[in-house]
């Protein structure tokens, strides 16, 4: 149980990085990833949905896809959906209150925020990723389509977020040099984080929804005997 609940501490960690690196990227202006292209273009056309929302909206549907495939879902993927879309939500909130992250007045000022979000949303991704208690639901996703196709993984996703970037580019989401960077640079930042903190993506499976109830009913179990 110990185990379990400091996974869910470092989730939650994880989640809040990424959502501030998001926000980082909004305030630049100069382009988003794609899925968040799609979140902040769901919540244009949808108003007055927000963006964390939107984003929540979406990983749920892509869940229940995720569950009908019977890909393995845990409790990571299912915090995922919610709280990424919550902590976009709150810190937009705050910053909108405080001004903390002031939006780019220009290029280069678009650039350093920019820059500033690659270390947020690696380090997000390693406090995720590395309790194994799930993948997302878009990550879910993308290994579903590559187990059933004979398409390699790096082409499901380039296909997946290239369509993802246009649906969410038709409804108002920003693209620009911004999402260039991030798409060519968002996987090299991840692969030095988890060098750095030697963390072996593929050593361990993650945990299913099922695994996690066990390890929460054993104690249980042990106190009624």
């Amino acid at each position: 149980m110990k185990k379990l609940a400091a996974g869910i501490i470092r989730l939650m960690g994880g989640f809040f990085l990424l959502s501030l690196g998001i926000v980082l990227n909004c305030q630049a202006g100069l382009g988003l990833a794609p899925w968040d292209v799609l979140s902040q273009g769901l919540s244009r056309i949808l108003s007055p949905m927000t963006m964390g929302q939107a984003s929540m909206a979406s990983g749920l549907v892509i869940l229940l896809f995720d569950v009908l495939v019977r890909e393995r879902i845990g409790v990571g993927s299912v915090l995922n959906m919610i709280f990424i879309g919550t902590f976009i939500d709150l810190l937009n909130a705050v910053n909108g209150r405080l001004g903390l992250i002031p939006a780019a007045e220009n290029l280069w000022t678009g650039l350093l925020l920019l820059a500033l979000s690659f270390p947020f949303m690696a380090v997000g991704m390693y406090l995720y990723m590395s309790p194994r208690l799930g993948a997302g639901p878009r990550d879910s996703m993308m290994v579903a389509i590559k187990r059933r196709t004979p398409v390699p993984v790096g082409v499901c996703r380039m296909v997946i977020e290239a369509a993802v970037l246009v649906v969410g580019w038709l409804m108002g989401g920003t693209v620009g040099i911004g999402t260039v960077v991030l798409v060519l640079g968002n996987g090299p930042a991840m692969q030095l984080c988890f060098k750095l903190f030697r963390f072996d993506v593929a050593a361990e499976p993650n945990q299913s929804l099922a695994d996690t109830l066990r390890t929460i009913r054993r104690p249980a179990a042990r106190a009624e005997r």
